[in-house]
Parts: C-alpha cells; sequence; structure tokens
C-alpha cells in the first residue's frame, strides 16, 4: 500500500501504522503495537455505522413483498357454459 499513495489519502492513520509496520525497527514496532487498538476501534465504528446505514436503508426505503393471497376463481358459470357448448356441438 506504501507503493501506492493514492490509497493512502484519505487515511493519514492507516498511513502512520504502515509506516510504523514497514520502518522494521524495534522501536517503532513498539509504537506500531500501541496504535493497532485505536485503529480496530475506528474499524469497528466504521462497520456499525455501515450496519446501522444498512438497517435504516432496509426499514424505512424498501418496500415489504405483497402478501400471498389465493384468490378462488369463480368459474363455474362460464366453465359450465363452455362445456355444454363442448359436448353439444
Amino acid at each position: 500500500m506504501l507503493n501506492f499513495p493514492s490509497t493512502l489519502k484519505n487515511s493519514r492513520f492507516l498511513e502512520l501504522a504502515l509506516k510504523l509496520l514497514t520502518s522494521g525497527r524495534w522501536l517503532d514496532r513498539i509504537r506500531f503495537c500501541v496504535v493497532w487498538p485505536v485503529g480496530k476501534v475506528q474499524a469497528t465504528i466504521l462497520e456499525l455505522q455501515d450496519h446501522f446505514a444498512a438497517v435504516i436503508y432496509i426499514r424505512y426505503k424498501i418496500k415489504s413483498a405483497p402478501s400471498r393471497r389465493v384468490k378462488t376463481l369463480r368459474l363455474t358459470r362460464s366453465f359450465a357454459r363452455s362445456y355444454k357448448r363442448t359436448i353439444l356441438r
């Protein structure tokens, strides 16, 4: 990711964590271990925001499916007429 800086332009925190992780110095590794929980909290908050937005969208934007009702067709008269026509011909 550090080779492609455009992927990091919106996240300074991620850039800092990657630089600490890739530096190779033991002091930077300790700093990374201190910074890592903050990054996990940030990721968790972003996931919760995403889930909340999805719930709001589903609840208010998507219409419920129409209920499945079986309608009884009253075709007995027309069926009887056509049956008589067929038999009588």
